[in-house]
C-alpha cells in the first residue's frame, strides 16, 4: 500500500466489477495473519457452530445439534447448501461465499435474540447495530445476499414498530446501512452510480432477465411451448430446482404464508430464503450462489418437522416406534446418558460422603457406572450386605453403584 491510502480505499477498481468485499478482507487478513490464509479458516470452522446456533434458536438445541452433526459431518445436505465440505471447497479456491455465508448466518442469529429481547422489553441497541453490521458484511461479499437481508429486516422491523421499538428498529437501520459504502464507493472513485457492481447485468450473470420471463409468458399465451424464451426460462428453472428442491420450497412457502402458525422469526427467515430464491431465478442457479438460499430453507424445514414430531402428526409406525425407541433407550444405556439426571443427584450426594473430589474424578463418578464391572458385583451380593470402602482410588464410582442399587455405603480411610 505504501502509505496510499486513496489507492487502498478505491481497491483496484473505481466502479466495482468483481464481488467488493472479498479484497478488504484479504487485506485485513494479511495485516493480522500475515501471509497466510488464517481468517478464511477461522470463519469456515465457525460455520458448524452458527448453523448449530440457528437452528436451536428455532428449535431446541438437541436439534440444533443434530442439524450440525449432519451439515458438519454428512453429504446429506450437499444439493442444498446443507454440507460443510461444500462451503470449504469455496473457501479453498479463494471465494468470498463463505465470510458472507458466516457473516449472514452470524446476523441473523443475533437479531433473532435481539427481536426476542426487544418483545420482552429488553435492550437490545447493541446486538442490533452489531447485526446490522455484519449484515452489511454480508451484502459487501455477496451483493445477491441484499434482497433476502432486505426482506428479513422488514419482516421483523414491523412487529418491533407496532410495538414501538423505534430507537431499536433505527440502530438497526443504521448498522445495515454501512452497506451503503458500495454505491458511494462507485460514486466518489468512479463518478457514477452503480448500486453494487457493474458484473450485475452482464448475460455472464444475468441467465434469464425479467424481459425473458415476459417473453415466455408471451409465447405460452399464444400456445408456444417451444420457443425461444420459453427454452431459456424452462432451463434457468430446472437447473434451479428438482423434485425434492420443490417440495423444499413449497413448504417454506408455506411457513412464510402463515402454515402450521410458526414464530415471527421463523416466517422472517422463510421469507428471506423465499426473497433469495427470487434472486436464483434470474442469476446462477447454481453451486455456491445457491447455498445460502437453500440453507435458509432448510433450516425452516427443520422447524416444521420439529414442530410436527412434537405435536404427533408425524409419526413412525407403531411397529417401528417402538423399534427406534427402545434401540435408542439401548444407545443411552451404553453410552451412560441414559439416566443423566439422576445420576447427577447420586453425584451429589458424594460431597458429604467422601472427600472432595478433583474435576476428573467427578467426571469418571458421573460417566462410568454403566460401564464399570462394579454393577455387575453388586448384583450378586444380598440386599443387606455392607461395602467398605478403604480408600483404594475407586471410592465415589463404588458409593454410586451401591447407592444406585440402594445398599448402604461405609466410607473408612486408612
Amino acid at each position: 500500500m505504501d502509505g496510499n491510502w486513496h489507492e487502498a480505499l478505491r481497491g483496484a477498481e473505481s466502479a466495482f466489477y468483481f464481488m467488493p468485499g472479498l479484497r478488504y478482507f484479504r487485506a485485513l487478513e494479511k495485516a493480522v495473519f500475515g501471509e497466510t490464509e488464517h481468517a478464511m479458516l477461522l470463519v469456515v470452522l465457525a460455520l458448524p457452530f452458527l448453523v448449530y446456533w440457528l437452528v436451536s434458536l428455532v428449535t431446541n438445541r438437541w436439534v440444533g445439534a443434530a442439524a450440525a452433526f449432519v451439515f458438519t459431518f454428512t453429504a446429506a445436505g450437499k444439493y442444498v447448501g446443507f454440507a460443510f465440505y461444500r462451503h470449504a471447497a469455496e473457501a479453498t479456491v479463494g471465494h468470498g461465499e463463505p465470510v458472507g455465508y458466516g457473516a449472514m448466518l452470524a446476523a441473523l442469529c443475533l437479531a433473532i435474540l435481539a427481536y426476542r429481547r426487544s418483545v420482552g422489553g429488553g435492550s437490545a441497541a447493541g446486538m442490533l447495530f452489531a447485526s446490522g453490521l455484519l449484515f452489511a458484511t454480508a451484502v459487501f461479499m455477496r451483493p445477491n445476499m441484499a434482497p433476502g437481508i432486505a426482506v428479513f429486516c422488514v419482516a421483523l422491523s414491523l412487529p418491533l414498530l407496532r410495538r414501538g421499538a423505534v430507537p431499536a428498529v433505527a440502530v438497526w437501520a443504521l448498522g445495515v446501512g454501512f452497506a451503503a459504502v458500495m454505491p458511494l464507493h462507485n460514486y466518489y472513485f468512479g463518478d457514477q452510480f452503480v448500486l453494487f457492481t457493474r458484473a450485475a447485468t452482464i448475460p455472464e450473470n444475468l441467465k434469464a432477465p425479467p424481459s425473458v420471463y415476459l417473453a415466455a409468458l408471451s409465447e405460452m399465451a399464444g400456445g408456444r411451448f417451444d420457443g425461444p424464451a420459453f427454452a431459456v426460462v424452462w432451463d434457468q428453472l430446472d437447473k434451479w430446482g428438482g423434485p425434492f428442491k420443490v417440495l423444499l420450497f413449497a413448504v417454506t412457502l408455506a411457513a412464510a404464508a402463515g402454515w402450521r402458525r410458526p414464530a415471527v422469526e421463523v416466517r422472517a427467515l422463510a421469507a428471506a430464503a423465499l426473497a433469495l430464491h427470487a434472486v436464483l431465478w434470474f442469476y446462477h442457479p447454481n453451486d455456491r450462489y445457491e447455498f445460502m438460499a437453500w440453507l435458509l430453507t432448510v433450516v425452516v424445514c427443520i422447524v416444521l418437522a420439529d414442530r410436527a414430531v412434537g405435536e404427533g402428526t408425524l409419526r413412525l409406525p407403531a411397529r417401528w416406534a417402538g423399534k427406534v425407541q427402545a434401540g435408542a433407550a439401548r444407545a443411552a444405556g451404553w453410552l451412560g446418558v441414559g439416566d443423566m439426571a439422576r445420576r447427577a443427584g447420586l453425584c451429589r450426594q458424594l460431597i458429604p460422603a467422601t472427600d472432595r473430589m478433583s474435576a476428573l474424578s467427578g467426571f469418571k463418578a458421573f460417566c462410568r457406572p454403566l460401564v464399570s464391572p462394579v454393577h455387575g458385583t453388586l448384583e450378586r451380593l444380598s440386599g443387606r450386605g455392607s461395602l467398605f470402602d478403604v480408600g483404594c482410588g475407586s471410592g465415589a464410582l463404588l458409593y454410586l453403584a451401591a447407592a444406585d442399587g440402594g445398599r448402604g455405603v461405609w466410607v473408612a480411610r486408612r
